[in-house]
């Protein structure tokens, strides 16, 4: 019986039975939980990621190419918006340029015509004050001939009085 716990032992503490029997129980484990499946599965979800990635990446590929497309296109953009504001801005200067002069023609015209009629009321203010003026200096003149004439004075004084006579109320 020595011998064979002898042998018991050399096997038990030997490295080959020990390798055996963890693949014994290896191969027993991957049947219970059907290993093959699993790792099936494993390599389906890695499919899927791959082809996931590869989408993702065409994807990004067309991205970047449509935003080097916008970028390249901008310069000229930017040109074109420029030469646009410039023109606009060219045309607004020359409308406001324009209706400046309109506005400053118009004055011109309303001043031309508010001197007119100021003139015009001087003009009526002078002639006024020279027929009150010449009225009195006549007034005057008339006054000193008649005291200067009594016979003329009475001559005026008939004449008025023959006027009235002929007169009919």
């Amino acid at each position: 019986m020595e011998n064979i716990a002898h042998l018991w032992n050399l096997i038990i503490h030997s490295n080959t039975f020990n390798f055996v029997i963890f693949i014994l129980v290896l191969a027993y484990i991957c049947k219970k939980i059907d290993v093959s499946v699993i790792i099936a599965k494993l390599q389906e979800k890695i499919k899927q990621m791959i082809e996931d990635s590869d989408k993702a990446k065409d994807n990004a590929h067309k991205n970047l190419s449509e935003a080097e497309e916008k970028v390249k296109n901008v310069k000229e953009e930017v040109d074109t918006i420029l030469q646009d504001a410039n023109t606009t801005a060219s045309r607004l200067s020359e409308k406001i340029s324009d209706d400046t002069q309109k506005q400053v023609e118009n004055i011109k015209k309303n001043t031309e015509k508010v001197i007119e009629a100021e003139e015009k009321v001087i003009y009526t203010s002078l002639m006024k004050k020279a027929s009150v003026a010449s009225i009195q200096t006549a007034e005057k003149h008339i006054k000193e001939v008649l005291v200067d004439n009594e016979a003329l004075h009475d001559k005026y004084i008939n004449e008025s009085i023959d006027e009235l006579d002929g007169l009919n109320i």
